[in-house]
C-alpha cells in the first residue's frame, strides 16, 4: 500500500477569545506496510455443500472487518475444489469499497453443481500460474465436507507451491481446514480424508489447525481469530515511515504555550523539538514542524489535531528565531 503525500487543509475551527481552540486537519496520509495479508479460500462446490457455504459466507465479516475498519492491505482469492478441472480462480482486492459483499457473493457463487471429486491440492497446482508471487501473511482456508481426493499432487508439493507463491516465506503461511469431524457429531459427508488434511496442516505448521464444519459458531470463531491476528501482524510488520507532509500551520488565535497540544490519532508530538517535533513561532503565531516528524500508522481519515487555550496579542518585540530558541528550551 502506497502512502499519499497529498493533503487537504480542510479543517474545523471553533474558538472563543481566551478559551479553548481546536483545529483539525485531514492530512490524507497513511503508512505503507512491509507486507499485506492474503486470504485463499478453497470452497467445496459439490452437491452437499450449500448449507456449509452459507456458514462460511456468514463468517467472512469476522475475517475481513479488522482489515476494512483500519484500512489495512489485503486481498482474497477464491478457488474451488474442482478448479483442477475448470481452472477457476477469482481474486478480490481489499481496496474494493464493497469487498466483503463481493467475497460473500463469490463464496455462494461456487454453487453445488461442481465435481464431486474434491481435489484441493490438485486445484492449487492447476491455478498457481494465475497467482502473483508475493511475500505476504498468507492464510489458506479449505471448506469441504469430503476428503481431499488429489491424485497428482502430494503434501510436500502442495506446501512447496504455497511457499513459492509466498516468495519463499514458509514462516508466514497458515493452513486452516474446515471439514467433517465424525467424533464431533458431523454427518452427511466423509471424515476419512481428515488424515490427509492433518498431514497437510502438520507440514505447513505455524498456527495451522483443523476445525469441524458442523457448528457455524466454530467457523465464525476461527475466522475472527484469523482476521484479528493477521491484522495485528500486518500492523506490526515494520510499517514504512510516513513523514509530516506540511511544514507550518498559521494559527488564528494566539495560544498559551503550556496548553499547546499537537497530535495525530493518539500520537502526541514533542514541543520545541526539531527535527522530530515542532516549535511555535510566537511573533508569527505559527507552528513549524521539523523535517523528521514521523507519523505513526492510523487508519485513513485520522486527523491532525491542534488544541490550546487562547490568550491575548502576541509579543512582537522579539524576532521569530529568538522566540523559537526560547521555546525549544521550555
Amino acid at each position: 500500500m502506497k502512502f499519499l503525500f497529498l493533503f487537504v487543509l480542510l479543517f474545523s475551527f471553533s474558538s472563543h477569545a481566551g478559551q479553548n481552540v481546536k483545529l483539525e486537519f485531514d492530512l490524507n496520509v497513511q503508512g505503507s506496510f512491509a507486507k499485506k495479508t492474503r486470504f485463499f479460500f478453497v470452497v467445496d462446490n459439490s452437491g452437499s455443500m450449500q448449507q456449509n457455504q452459507g456458514k462460511l459466507q456468514a463468517s467472512i465479516d469476522g475475517a475481513l472487518n479488522p482489515f476494512v475498519t483500519d484500512g489495512l492491505p489485503f486481498d482474497v482469492t477464491i478457488l474451488y475444489t474442482e478448479s483442477f478441472d475448470t481452472g477457476f480462480l477469482q481474486t478480490i482486492d481489499g481496496s474494493d469499497p464493497d469487498v466483503i459483499n463481493v467475497v460473500k457473493k463469490a463464496v455462494i457463487d461456487a454453487g453445488t453443481n461442481g465435481n464431486a471429486d474434491e481435489r484441493t491440492m490438485d486445484s492449487l497446482e492447476k491455478v498457481k500460474s494465475q497467482i502473483s508471487i508475493e511475500e505476504s501473511l498468507l492464510n489458506f482456508v479449505i471448506l469441504s465436507d469430503e476428503m481431499d481426493h488429489s491424485q497428482n499432487t502430494d503434501v510436500a508439493t502442495f506446501v512447496q507451491t504455497l511457499t513459492d507463491l509466498n516468495a519463499g516465506r514458509a514462516d508466514l503461511l497458515n493452513l486452516y481446514v474446515i471439514a467433517q469431524d465424525e467424533p464431533a457429531g458431523c454427518r452427511g459427508g466423509s471424515s476419512d480424508g481428515n488424515v490427509l488434511y492433518d498431514e497437510m496442516i502438520k507440514a505447513v505448521g505455524n498456527n495451522s489447525k483443523r476445525v469441524q464444519i458442523c457448528d457455524p459458531a466454530v467457523i465464525d470463531q476461527l475466522l475472527t481469530e484469523v482476521g484479528t491476528s493477521s491484522a495485528k501482524a500486518t500492523k506490526n510488520a515494520n510499517p514504512q515511515p510516513v513523514y509530516m507532509p506540511i511544514k507550518s500551520i498559521q494559527l488564528g488565535m494566539n495560544p498559551v504555550f503550556d496548553t499547546l497540544k499537537v497530535s495525530f490519532g493518539n500520537q502526541v508530538f514533542m514541543k520545541g523539538s526539531l527535527p522530530d517535533g515542532y516549535v511555535y513561532y510566537q511573533t508569527e503565531n505559527k507552528i513549524l514542524f521539523g523535517d523528521k516528524v514521523e507519523l505513526k500508522y492510523f487508519k485513513k481519515g485520522t486527523k491532525l489535531v491542534i488544541e490550546y487555550e487562547s490568550e491575548g496579542d502576541v509579543i512582537s518585540t522579539e524576532s521569530a528565531d529568538s522566540v523559537a530558541n526560547i521555546l525549544e528550551l521550555h
